[in-house]
């Protein structure tokens, strides 16, 4: 208790030092010993949100004194307090698919914490450093994107729920109309016995709906500020991968940039920018530290050239769907294959050849059937790519 109290009296005071207009001194060093007192003493007492706060006024502080090395720790450690912020405060949650904007708010301020960071530590010519933590907010941006994907999910099969029972009644009530219409008679005995069962189907279907999230009439509003939201923080995490893969590369560190320019397609795939994803897959398998042969004669792509392959043609599948021109992105599919093949590990020989074959019949025959097959021969295959079913 002690501890806290002492954790806002110097942060008070940092703040008031920061609004002093005139005074003796340096009131930015002045200010930046209160916050750092202040969040040693929040930590202490488990207020990561005020500790990381407390942090952020140091770097600050820091910046303005011209520490640019302890103000990177200093966000750095605040980036660190937001996230076990946010983790403490997932944990505490019962109610499981609820959005947490409140805790996803913490990762966010960590995101803005090491993106700053990484400007910082890149002007002073540390490029892997910076590299390291414009990834780490890149990966705090995916799991942001995870957590309203799954709100949405919820949300989504929630109203289709909603919407069944909806369609339901309507059909109901069109078959007694009719009925009335015609002049059918109805056993008024059955009649009760049937409006009996009604309701107790009703009832067993509104204590179903309890333990989901109710849709009301401003639920299509908040459903698209969620998708507005996803869209924009994964756009974000993929400047923060495509950023880091640009300081990985301005140091020779070429696993490191095929790495976090998987991450950037991935991400723009999840985003339904199927063609960026695609372009930025084809970059790299032609980057010429790919096709240099290294240690052994063997490529940096060897064990994972099949993968980045699949999902280079597999994004332009999408793309051809999504914009509704399918059959003119067949044939160019067809030509990338084949030039694709040689990059590959033996790649006209693997699942993801196979896989990419039956797609383009599929399409072609427009069957469903030959389609399944072609799903079924990637999950049959030794590479894993669950994380893409729902682009399949």
């Amino acid at each position: 208790m002690q501890a806290q109290k002492k954790a806002h009296k110097n942060y008070k005071l940092g703040v008031s030092t920061l609004n002093r207009k005139i005074g003796f001194g340096n009131k930015y060093k002045t200010a930046a010993k209160y916050f750092e007192d202040a969040a040693t003493n929040y930590l202490k007492v488990g207020d990561f949100k005020l500790a990381g706060d407390s942090y952020k006024q140091l770097a600050d502080c820091l910046v303005k004194c011209n520490q640019e090395v302890a103000a990177v720790n200093a966000l750095t450690a605040a980036a660190d307090q937001f996230c076990q912020e946010h983790d403490t405060g997932i944990s505490a949650i019962t109610k499981k698919l609820s959005y947490t904007k409140e805790y996803d708010d913490q990762l966010m301020f960590a995101r803005n914490c090491l993106s700053q960071a990484a400007t910082l530590i890149a002007e002073n010519s540390n490029f892997l450093k910076a590299a390291k933590l414009e990834k780490r907010a890149g990966d705090i941006c995916g799991e942001i994107g995870t957590h309203i994907r799954e709100s949405l999910d919820q949300m989504e099969s929630t109203n289709k729920l909603v919407e069944t029972i909806e369609k339901r009644k309507l059909d109901e009530n069109a078959a007694k109309a009719k009925n009335v219409e015609e002049g059918e008679l109805i056993d008024e005995e059955k009649d009760g016995m049937e409006e009996e069962e009604e309701e107790e189907e009703k009832k067993e279907e509104e204590e179903s709906l309890a333990d989901q999230v109710t849709l009301e009439k401003n639920d299509i509003k908040v459903l698209k500020e969620l998708r507005e939201k996803r869209t924009n923080v994964l756009e974000l995490g993929t400047k923060h991968y495509q950023t880091a893969a640009n300081y990985y590369e301005s140091i020779n560190a070429f696993p490191n940039v095929n790495d976090a320019i998987i991450q950037s397609a991935n991400f723009m795939m999840d985003n339904r920018a199927y063609k960026d994803a695609a372009k930025a897959l084809d970059r790299l398998l032609y980057a010429d530290w790919n096709q240099a042969q290294t240690v052994k004669s063997r490529s940096l792509l060897q064990f994972t050239a099949n993968r980045i392959i699949f999902l280079a043609l597999l994004s332009r599948l999408c793309d051809g769907v999504t914009k509704d021109n399918i059959d003119d992105e067949l044939e160019y599919v067809e030509v990338l294959m084949e030039n694709y093949a040689p990059l590959g590990r033996l790649f006209n020989d693997s699942a993801e050849a196979q896989s990419i074959t039956k797609f383009i019949e599929a399409f072609k025959e427009k069957s469903k059937k030959v389609f399944t097959q072609a799903v079924e021969i990637i999950h049959q295959g030794s590479a894993k790519y669950n994380e893409f079913e729902h682009h399949l």
